[in-house]
């Protein structure tokens, strides 16, 4: 039994929709990895790191915050002690101090020793998303369930973590020192409530894991060097209506965001049923394995024939997809690439510590992207900047005053306004968002209205 299948055995009984399930697990793993693995150059501002943008869209009860809280709570779940956290920056000091003495002695070139020095007071002034004094601080760095732009900056700029590795170009002294951070939001609104342009250039910034500054009124200046931010958070079609409306998430956000829409709960209950001893276990080896991926460090690649595969798709295959008439989703196939790989990353992780992806996880994770993206374009559909919304009013008004009709008929009757591609998402919203019924007559399927639906 994989992790993913752990997990959806831990997460059985949750009436959410599956594709949320899924994408929670994928955002998990990606969390526990924060900046410590990557793809691509080591080279800063050319690797690609695991770090997710994700959010659920749906009305209320599709169950978004049923699949939020348990996966912030197994993030949440590994702790380090106050005084384990001391000790440990007193023993890494020290063996920098050590490691600059044994280069001097050995004549070290100045960038080196340079580069010593930077990582040694990196070291020096480390603070903790709680502060030393506390008892014990979260070994994955997790933000406030609510949040400011200002309290999640600092946040991010206190929460540095640091390991000892082996001397590389992302650590050329042997340290490595990053700000990770990971946040959930049952409803995203509230944190664009205020400074919604500044929280939407932090978020673009920390997505690529380069360097932002922010300077405070009265309490000076928050850095958050080599960071990283990981973002699952739920809202509905109403908020992202207004958020589009009013320019509060921009196409740089947009881009860089999968949103996930979820039309119905898989299953209902009065109440949550007792987790079987079969879903204890589970859940403890998922709590297990993501304590394993805090200790992972390095540059991840892809096989021959994984790299070959990626090299045809995107040269040949992704360039030649059909984009409805306004290009909803053109932003995010622009980043496509970065969106598959950070995939792969949390795909492979979950099961493997080998540095190597092969050809079957780019598959699986190409796969996944692909069925979700239709399902992509109706979240953002309800924007209000897709005249794709007009047709498929017309359509079902159509439907309702005609009768029911077949795949083709729908086109015809559209030609000038939709591809048939274009036509199949169409009738696929509205069968997903239940206005539509479907039924074989003559061996043709046949569209027609549900009752007692009416369409505004």
């Amino acid at each position: 039994m994989t992790l993913l299948d752990k997990w959806k055995l831990y997460m059985a009984d949750n009436p959410a929709p599956d594709h949320f399930i899924e994408f929670g697990f994928y955002y998990m793993i990606g969390s526990a990895l924060q900046r410590r693995v990557w793809l691509g150059p080591p080279q800063e501002g050319k690797s690609i790191f695991p770090n997710m943008y994700i959010i659920l869209c749906g009305e209320p009860g599709v169950g978004k915050g049923i699949v939020i809280k348990p996966v912030a709570e197994i993030l949440k779940y590994h702790k380090i002690t106050g005084g384990e956290a001391d000790a440990a920056k007193q023993d890494n000091v020290k063996a920098m101090e050590n490691m600059i003495e044994e280069a001097k002695k050995n004549g070290a070139d100045q960038s080196i020793l340079e580069a010593l020095y930077k990582s040694r007071d990196a070291l020096t002034s480390v603070t903790s998303i709680n502060a030393p004094t506390k008892k014990e601080r979260l070994l994955i760095p997790v933000a406030a369930d609510s949040t400011t732009y200002e309290s999640l900056v600092q946040t991010h700029a206190g929460s540095v973590s640091k390991m000892t590795v082996k001397p590389c170009e992302k650590a050329p002294a042997g340290f490595y020192v990053h700000h990770s951070l990971c946040f959930a939001l049952e409803e995203i609104s509230s944190l664009f409530k205020k400074r919604a342009d500044a929280i939407v250039n932090y978020l673009i910034v920390a997505y690529d894991c380069g360097d932002y500054t922010y300077e405070t009124k009265h309490a000076g200046t928050d850095r958050v060097r080599k960071c990283c931010l990981s973002f699952f958070g739920g809202t509905t079609p109403g908020f992202m209506k207004s958020a589009f409306d009013e320019s509060l998430l921009s196409e740089g956000f947009a881009s860089r965001t999968w949103f996930i829409f979820g039309h119905e709960a898989r299953q209902h209950h009065f109440m949550f049923p007792q987790p079987t001893s079969e879903q204890v276990v589970a859940k403890q080896d998922i709590i297990a394995r993501v304590k394993e991926l805090t200790a992972l460090f390095g540059q991840a690649t892809f096989s021959v024939e994984a790299q070959a595969f990626c090299d045809n798709y995107f040269q040949n295959v992704l360039p030649k997809r059909k984009s409805n008439p306004l290009d909803v989703l053109k932003p995010y196939y622009s980043r496509k690439n970065i969106h598959l790989c950070k995939l792969c990353l949390a795909m492979h992780f979950a099961k493997s510590d080998e540095m190597e992806i092969q050809l079957a996880t780019v598959e699986r994770a190409l796969s996944k992207l692909d069925s979700v993206e239709l399902s992509m374009h109706h979240a953002l559909a309800f924007s209000g900047r897709n005249p794709l919304g007009l047709l498929y009013k017309k359509v079902w008004r159509w439907l309702a005053k005609d009768g029911a009709k077949t795949m083709i008929q729908i086109w015809e009757k559209y030609l000038d306004d939709m591809t048939i591609q274009e036509t199949e998402q169409c009738v696929e919203f509205l069968m997903a968002t239940g206005k539509l019924d479907v039924n074989e007559v003559d061996k043709a399927m046949q569209y027609s209205v549900k009752e007692n639906i009416k369409y505004e």
